[in-house]
Parts: C-alpha cells; sequence; structure tokens
C-alpha cells in the first residue's frame, strides 16, 4: 500500500473506530512496554473473559493501524487496496449495524517512533493502563534521541486513563515504576519485588526426566498466595504476564478462584519461550518472535539454570531498531552467553559483536551464519539427544525457519510456528 494512500486509510479508521467507541462505550485495557506486551495482552484477555465478553488485539496489532483495526474487529489488507476499501466500507457497517459488540477491549500499543503513544492517547480512553518492562536500553531506541526517550513516550499512555482509571506497572522496572509520579490515577504494582502488590515467589520449572516442560510458581498479595502451573513453556517472561493479569483481574472485581482459573487454560503465544520437542530427542526453546536486549538476557538465564541437562545451544540473531546503541548491545548479549551456553551460534551480521564479545570472554565454541536457513542445517549436523537449544533473534532475521528445520513435528509448523501467514511466507 502506498504511503499517501496508507495515511488516508488510517484517519478514516480511526474515525471509524471513535464512532463505534462512543456508540458501544467498551471499557478498555490499553498495553505498552518494551518486553512481554503479547502476552500480557492474552493473559489480561484470558482473565477478563472468565466474566465478559471481550475482544483483544490479533497477533500484534500495536500501531496507529492496528488499533483502529481492533476496535473494528478487522483484519489487515496487507497491499491490497481493494481490501482495504472492503475494511473501510465493513468498518461503516460497525458504526450503523447492529453488533454485539465486546464489554472489554485488550489492546496493545506500540511505540516505535516519537508521537505514536501521543496520537493513540488522544482518542484511545483507558479504563486500565499497563506498563510492562521497558529496561535500560529497550527496542526502538533507534529513533529516539536517547534511551529514555522510549521510556518516556510509552509512559504517556497514562495520558489516556479515564478519571477513574487504574495504572498497573511493572515494580521491578525503576524507569517504569517511576511513571507513579506522572498520574493522579491509582496506581497498581506487579513483580519480582516483594514491595509489588502482586509479586510472584518459589518459582521453579517442571521436568519429565531431563525434558523442561513447563513453570510452577506461587502468586502473592493481600497476605494471600495463589499457585500457578503453566505448561509448555520457561522463563519468568511468563510470569510477568500472570502478575499483571492477576492485578487487572482483582482491580476489577474477579476473585482468585476465577483468575487462577482462568490462566491454567490461558494459551501462551508461538514464538515465546515455547517447548517444541526437536529432532534427535532434542528440546526446541522457541523465542523466535522477536529480540530486545533485557528478553535476550531473561532468555540467556534459563538456559543458564538448565545446566547438567544436557549440552545448551544457543541460536542468537541480530536485535533490530537499536540504531547507535546496537554494538554496545550485541556485544552485551556475547558477554551474557558466555556462562549460559556450551555451544554458541549467532546469526546476522550485527549478530557477530555477539560472538565476538563472547570468544573474547572465553567461549571456544562459537560459530557465525549470515542466514536462519544456515544455522539451522548446521545444527540438524551437530545436535546430540538431550541437547537443549535456545532460539532467539529479532522479526527480520526469522529465524523461525531455523526451528522449521529442527522441529520434531514440522507438519504442524502452522500452529506452532510464528510468521506462518501467506503474506510473511512471500518475504
Amino acid at each position: 500500500m502506498k504511503e499517501s494512500l496508507k495515511k488516508i486509510v488510517i484517519v478514516l479508521l480511526i474515525f471509524e473506530a471513535r464512532l463505534v467507541l462512543w456508540r458501544y462505550k467498551p471499557r478498555i485495557v490499553g498495553i505498552t512496554g518494551s518486553v512481554g506486551k503479547t502476552s500480557t495482552k492474552d493473559a489480561i484477555a484470558a482473565v477478563l473473559s472468565s466474566r465478559y465478553i471481550v475482544r483483544k488485539s490479533q497477533k500484534s496489532f500495536n500501531s496507529e493501524l492496528g488499533v483502529p483495526l481492533t476496535v473494528l474487529g478487522l483484519d489487515t489488507a496487507w497491499g491490497s487496496a481493494k481490501g482495504w476499501i472492503l475494511n473501510l466500507l465493513k468498518g461503516l457497517w460497525c458504526v450503523v449495524g447492529p453488533h454485539n459488540y465486546p464489554e472489554w477491549l485488550v489492546l496493545e500499543m506500540g511505540v516505535d517512533h516519537p508521537g505514536d503513544m501521543e496520537r493513540l492517547s488522544r482518542w484511545v480512553k483507558l479504563d486500565a493502563a499497563v506498563v510492562t518492562r521497558v529496561g535500560h536500553m529497550p527496542v526502538h531506541v533507534e529513533f529516539f534521541p536517547s534511551t529514555t526517550g522510549v521510556l518516556e513516550e510509552k509512559g504517556k499512555i497514562l495520558w489516556a486513563l479515564k478519571p477513574r482509571g487504574d495504572a498497573f506497572l511493572a515494580y521491578d522496572d525503576e524507569g517504569v515504576r517511576g511513571l507513579k509520579e506522572k498520574t493522579k490515577s491509582r496506581v497498581h504494582t506487579f513483580g519480582y519485588d516483594a514491595e509489588a502488590d502482586v509479586h510472584a515467589d518459589y518459582q521453579d520449572t517442571l521436568f519429565e526426566g531431563d525434558v523442561p516442560t513447563g513453570i510452577t510458581f506461587k502468586v502473592l498479595f493481600d497476605d494471600k498466595v495463589a499457585p500457578i502451573r503453566i505448561e509448555g513453556v520457561l522463563g519468568r517472561q511468563f510470569i510477568y504476564p500472570v502478575l499483571a493479569a492477576v492485578s487487572v483481574g482483582m482491580a476489577q472485581g474477579l476473585n482468585i478462584v476465577e483468575i487462577t482459573d482462568a490462566l491454567e487454560h490461558y494459551e501462551t503465544p508461538p514464538g515465546r519461550m515455547h517447548l517444541l520437542k526437536g529432532i534427535q530427542n532434542t528440546t526446541i526453546i522457541d523465542d523466535t518472535y522477536n529480540a530486545s536486549p533485557i528478553a535476550v538476557a531473561e532468555a540467556l538465564r534459563v538456559l543458564e539454570q538448565l545446566k547438567g541437562r544436557g549440552r545448551r545451544i544457543a541460536v542468537l540473531g541480530n536485535m533490530a531498531e537499536l540504531g547507535a546503541h546496537s554494538e554496545e548491545a550485541h556485544r552485551e548479549a556475547g558477554k551474557e552467553a558466555v556462562p549460559a551456553v556450551d555451544v554458541l551460534i549467532t546469526v546476522g551480521v550485527f549478530a557477530h559483536n555477539i560472538a565476538l564479545a563472547a570468544r573474547e570472554g572465553g567461549l571456544s565454541s562459537v560459530i557465525s551464519f549470515d542466514t536462519a536457513s544456515l544455522a539451522g542445517e548446521h545444527l540438524v549436523g551437530m545436535l546430540r539427544p538431550n541437547d537443549i537449544i535456545l532460539i532467539k533473534g529479532s522479526q527480520s532475521i526469522r529465524l523461525e525457519r531455523a526451528v522449521e528445520r529442527l522441529m520434531a513435528e514440522p507438519d504442524r509448523k502452522e500452529s506452532l510456528l510464528v510468521r506462518q501467514g501467506k503474506a510473511w511466507k512471500e518475504r
């Protein structure tokens, strides 16, 4: 779609979306941050769905185009002008026709450039605003004058809160915690720190023999304790979304039994620390959806904790949109890999700095490739039973192609892997 047409379509979709919000007056949760937005969105939607009719952002529809599409219940038409005209007609029907509109909308609200959140906050008015961790070197920093600029822009989600709205902040991130001073709304916090209103403790990894199968932990709040068990994923990356969902659910009057029951059946999204069976009796930790410095550090921490269960292999690709901070961030990832892995494979030009720093740190088994497919082919020939392979990189490096080559059930790739739609396959 040409840029001029795209701008016109966005203006018309936002106009229709505003009319829909005015007509149906749904309650809205907005979610931003640099880590775990989609997982947090899914967990919150699962909790609220236990009592209400809920619509959540599809996949990662979180831009000034994706948010109105979610409000209108539409899919993207990609590059089809005819498809966008049809979408606008469907949006008009949503405004004027009879509909059983959702009681809650759960929206991702992303930031790529300065002004993105400010524009969204002008027309999306929130009952709840959730800010996940941002970190000292967040993704999307490329277009900002400083790393703090990303936090400041994401923090503008608080501008969108209604007078009686609630803010939910990731307590463990000092910058996010500091946003409390920028709002008069009621603030709730979640995290690992015991000072957070809702926090986690007693985390453990579930195993069948030497094979990891999921995580278990306890949520603590108001002198109460609730056990949570999530199958098929690893890492505290999934604990944070659960904590946010518990916090939002309780603020909306749901009881802890409703909340924990909903989370037991919460389907985690693909490509986010998902456990898959690999060829030759190996285990894949598929974290190929995207990558930021803080998320890479978390993923490597998980791998480090699996020492003694088999060889730990990390396949780390480029981290995109870091601008002038790219070299520093990739070298830091290389340092973090040294204690966490037995074998390191890097993919992409930027990731050469991961390899360089890892070698300087004393890791001897380091190999670099230009593409995900080449990395996957190499791994096929070197895997041993019980190996555990973490695969993580930004969207542009397409590391799901390496996972496809290594997974034991490639016929299920459409449902298990990210970026399996027609538009992605043509890229």
